[in-house]
């Protein structure tokens, strides 16, 4: 999205060691939605670039969260949309809201380090007033609490614009693919947040691509990768 010449870098912290992205808006947004996210700016900036994609090609279909923690991810999507004026999709936010489910023996980080263990009070209540803080119409972001293998059908969805994927895990991340990836409408966007953190998450998304055609996933940072799909 382009911008004037006396918005470039406004707002932007210096911390956040991405002196080329000159995108006011997007800082603006970061510092927003920063303290209710565990992404880093690089993972926030993938994110922003994928909604102002599927704005500017108007991607029809549904925009789905699996993993949603404090709802900074979803909120940046939302302030997005809203200040494109784009009010018609439809957001739907899965997540426990309470931490993980269950771990296979595959489900360590790269450091070999188990993932998932802390255990949290339920924080639906939280995410949705912190959501709430989008101009975003709250009639159009959908909650769905619950374990993701039970609450994500892919016949609740005609067509996905962009979809991504935050649960960590090789069951919930394959249950997910599995699921709604076919639902994707050719140009629409996969977003997998932890492919390079989790190794579970790792092995799913290459299992479920063993039969299918692969995507081109690139690297924003060092956890996710995102792609088109074709």
């Amino acid at each position: 999205m382009a911008t004037t010449q006396a918005d470039s870098g406004a707002a932007r912290p210096p911390q956040a060691g991405m002196p080329d992205v000159e995108d006011a808006l997007f800082w603006r947004l970061h510092a927003k939605c920063a303290p209710y996210s565990l992404l880093t700016p690089e993972k926030f900036y993938n994110l922003y670039a994928a909604i102002q994609y599927v704005c500017d090609r108007q991607i029809p279909g549904d925009i789905i969260e699996c993993g949603v923690w404090k709802g900074g991810a979803v909120l940046l999507v939302a302030d997005v949309l809203a200040s494109r004026k784009m009010l018609d999709y439809d957001i739907f936010l899965y997540d426990t809201f309470a931490g993980f489910v269950e771990r296979s023996a595959s489900d360590v980080n790269y450091a070999g380090v188990e993932i998932g263990k802390v255990k949290h009070k339920f924080f639906l209540d939280e995410t949705r007033a912190n959501v709430a803080l989008s101009d975003y119409p709250v009639d159009k972001i959908h909650f769905v609490p619950g374990d993701v293998r039970e609450t994500v059908q892919g016949d609740k969805h005609e067509q996905i614009a962009l979809l991504r994927l935050d649960t960590d895990t090789y069951a919930s991340t394959l249950h997910e693919l599995t699921a709604l990836y076919d639902k994707i409408v050719p140009g629409g966007v996969l977003i997998v947040d932890d492919y390079g953190y989790s190794r579970g998450c790792r092995e799913a998304v290459e299992s479920f691509f063993e039969t299918r055609p692969k995507l081109l996933l690139q690297r924003p940072n060092s956890g996710a990768r995102t792609g088109i799909k074709i």
